[in-house]
This record gives structure tokens, sequence and C-alpha cells, in this order.
């Protein structure tokens, strides 16, 4: 197990890193760097997606050029999938909720990081920003809702995933 989630932080790091290189794609790459999260809670159980996500986070730290694609895995792309498993518990108007409520959070602190820190222009972090951002939120969250519903129903099955781990 542990040196599956060796691999799964390394490719998490990859594709953030292509994310990088062609900067169009950083927040896709980041969301594709979550779904490495989202197999380990499938998977592997409680200990190894925190360090897979702690692991990614640390290395996307330190060896991507850009940080912007490691500074928001760590604040959301992640730990998201945690967050995620752990919000879907409760009842479904109520899950809803408290994921809006944190994207909305991570969403205000970037935008108070890039106007504060990186002095960003205040015309700049309009409304349509919040507009565009939970749209694009939502949409993440249903398209990894099928996605794993995908893999569960069709893929681990298919390919007999299940018997390689041991929970």
């Amino acid at each position: 197990m542990l040196a599956v989630s060796a691999v799964l932080s390394a490719l998490g790091v990859v594709v953030m890193l292509l994310g990088t290189v062609i900067s169009v794609l950083d927040l896709t790459m980041v969301a594709i760097a979550s779904i490495f999260v989202f197999f380990a809670i499938i998977e592997m159980g409680k200990p190894y997606q925190y360090l897979i996500y702690v692991t990614t986070s640390v290395l996307a730290v330190l060896l991507l050029p850009d940080k912007f694609s490691a500074v928001l895995y760590i604040v959301f792309g992640g730990i998201y999938p945690v967050l995620k498993q752990k919000l879907e518990k409760l009842p479904n108007l109520i899950s809803w909720i408290l994921k809006a409520v944190y994207f909305n959070l991570v969403l205000v602190a970037t935008v108070l990081g890039a106007k504060y820190l990186f002095n960003v222009d205040e015309e700049e972090l309009t409304l349509m920003l919040f507009a565009v951002g939970n749209a694009a939120f939502f949409l993440y969250d249903i398209a990894m809702t099928k996605l794993i519903t995908y893999y569960l129903l069709g893929l681990r099955k298919k390919f007999r995933i299940e018997k390689y781990f041991n929970k």
C-alpha cells in the first residue's frame, strides 16, 4: 500500500507539472490530481488518503516551478475528496450547502491573497469570478461523483481491482 501511495503521489505531481507547463490547464490538472486521493479513499482507506494528500502537497511545493497549482492543490484539490466523502454522509441539501461554503471560503482566501500578496487589481476580482467559479465547482463535484460511480460500478468490477487492496 505504501508503494501504491508513493506512485499515486508522484503521478499527482507529474499531472500538476503538466498544468504548469501548459498554464491554461493548471486548474484542470489539479482536479485530475485529486482523482488519486479519491482512489485512495475508495481502495486503501484512511491513513493512505492523507498520506497521498500530504506527500503530493509537499512535493508540489518543492518541485513545481509555478506554485499556484501547488497552493490550489493544498487548499482545495487534495483535501476536497476527503471533505466530499465526509459531507456526503449528511443529508443532500446540507451537504451541498457546506461544500459550497467551503469552496467560497477558499475562493475568498485566494482572491484576498491575490489582492494583498500579489497586488492584483480589484477590478479583476469581480462577482463574475464567483459566479463562474461556483458553476465550475458544482460541475467538478458532479463530474467527480459520476466518475466515482463509474469506477465503482464499472471499472472496479471489470478489472477486479478490489482483490489487490485489503482494507
